[in-house]
């Protein structure tokens, strides 16, 4: 892409991937034609893993009057990362799919089912213990570890048989009996705390007994509410809209700095109350992944 010359491979949908802080070296090195890339691999969709490249390609791409009538009504998001399958015969099904992210989620946990219940049991403890006292994202490695054994282990009842016992900092959530490990995700205003083992509601926030970070929290889900549903807008909003791909974008820059105030100055709060928190850290809808939330 940098030097303008492009293989033959008409049945290939690029992918670009580079560290964030090339984005303005690539933008001034640019030197392909959008015609050119759109004929020479006969897609009307693009994988590029960095927003802000994105928004790159977007601006260069508008300048051709046949993309201009592919993109007509529908945002950047579709053409790039989360570009459904059906837009392009030739753009992969991708992975922020539902249907995709759960086969994916399935093999991925298959490891802890080839556990016996004490292994699993003995692991999940284990890992508690690595998690006790922090606040993590979601997106961390151990997280994303410890939340695919919490699935099979919420299968198959393994706190319930009562194999180990978990660390002695983490009561028993009323939810599902299981260690408390709660989220806070966007739906914290109707949900509360959700809880890793099962996805409920292990603490409601009216129950939260800081007053203050009740309100704050609130208010913070009431305010990303409004940014999130950017992504959900109807056609007809899209299309009565002057420039909905420039409200997309700035919904997602947003969410970015929403997200990371989430993280900074309301989640860390939770820890004086729970043996460890998990907030979340992305945002699909919005394109926005955990490298663009900066803490």
């Amino acid at each position: 892409f940098v030097t303008g010359k492009f293989p033959n491979w008409p049945y290939v949908t690029p992918i670009l991937i580079t560290p964030r802080p090339q984005k303005q070296k690539i933008a001034k090195s640019l030197a392909f034609e959008p015609c050119q890339l759109l004929a020479t691999f006969g897609v009307d969709a693009f994988q590029v893993n960095n927003r802000h490249l994105q928004r790159i390609f977007w601006r260069h791409l508008l300048g051709h009057d046949g993309f201009i009538g592919k993109a007509e009504s529908r945002p950047k998001a579709n053409f790039f990362t989360l570009c459904p399958a059906h837009l392009s015969r030739h753009a992969p099904r991708v992975a922020h799919e539902t249907d995709t992210v759960e086969r994916l989620w399935q093999d991925y946990a298959g490891l802890f089912r080839g556990f016996d219940d004490l292994t699993l049991a003995r692991w999940m403890a284990q890992t508690l213990s690595q998690l006790q006292g922090k606040l993590w994202r979601m997106s961390h490695p151990l997280v994303a570890s410890y939340r695919l054994a919490a699935m099979v282990g919420h299968d198959r009842q393994i706190w319930h048989q009562r194999l180990v016992k978990p660390p002695i900092d983490f009561p028993t959530a009323e939810c599902c009996r299981a260690p408390l490990l709660p989220m806070v995700t966007r739906d914290v205003l109707e949900n509360g705390l959700i809880c890793l083992h099962c996805n409920g509601t292990a603490v409601p926030l009216e129950d939260l007994e800081d007053e203050s970070l009740r309100e704050g929290l609130a208010q913070w889900a009431e305010d990303y509410s409004s940014i999130h549903g950017v992504a959900h807008w109807n056609e007809t909003r899209r299309n009565s809209h002057a420039n909905y791909e420039q409200a997309f974008e700035d919904a997602a820059q947003q969410s970015e700095q929403l997200l990371a105030y989430q993280g900074v100055e309301l989640a860390p709060a939770l820890v004086e109350f729970f043996p460890a928190v998990i907030w979340e850290d992305q945002d699909e809808c919005l394109q926005v992944r955990p490298e663009d939330i900066i803490t």
